[in-house]
């Protein structure tokens, strides 16, 4: 379980615009449990909040969800992992954002 995974200043995407889709990726499988993320959004970690979670299945290595989540110039985005496998708890998450953006 791991806070602000993006760490520091989060990612910013740098204009007004939409994620389309979060992508979870995993080099290795969870095994047990699912491994669970919140996706947050704020100017800063500290007043950021959560606007999804999502969910990788046990032995699953990839995971696409097709979201709506608009956002402006200003926000950064957040990603904290809230549970992982409880027999082998998976690595090399990665988390993916498809987004438009200059709207």
């Amino acid at each position: 379980v791991a806070n602000n995974l993006f760490g520091g200043t989060g990612v910013s995407i740098g204009s007004n615009g939409v994620i389309v889709s979060v992508t979870l990726l995993a080099a290795t499988a969870p095994v047990g449990s699912n491994t669970v993320i919140n996706l947050k959004k704020g100017n800063t970690y500290s007043n950021s909040s959560v606007v999804g979670t999502y969910s990788m299945s046990s032995n699953s290595q990839t995971v696409v969800y097709s979201t709506t989540l608009n956002f402006l110039s200003s926000d950064n985005f957040f990603v904290d992992i809230t549970q992982v496998g409880s027999t082998k708890s998976g690595s090399g998450l990665g988390v993916q954002l498809g987004y438009y953006s200059g709207y």
